[in-house]
């Protein structure tokens, strides 16, 4: 009990040493206008330009050697090489057909 009490005598010491912090005046917040939108106006024009569009995936496979190469990389490493590679042309298209 009176290891508390002497706890508790070092900690008040401890706080009333320290800086007294004065509070800090709050920023006023701008009053919340109710949910505009705006972005859906520039969403409407992308949608207009992208509606002629058509995409194509195709699975594409990479030569043996470059998958035993890809083998002993880190997943950088083997990022990297797969970006160079698709640079290259160097992989084979496969029809799902």
């Amino acid at each position: 009990m009176s290891n508390e009490i002497h706890n508790e005598s070092i900690i008040a010491k401890i706080k009333s040493s320290l800086p007294q912090k004065e509070p800090v005046p709050r920023a006023v917040l701008p009053e919340q206008k109710p949910d505009t939108f705006e972005h859906s106006q520039k969403a409407k024009n992308y949608d207009d330009e992208m509606s002629g569009m058509q995409f194509k995936t195709v699975k594409i496979e990479f030569y043996p050697e470059d998958v035993e190469k890809m083998k002993n990389m880190t997943h950088k490493e083997k990022m990297d090489y797969i970006k160079k590679l698709r640079q290259e042309n160097r992989y084979i298209e496969v029809n799902n057909d």
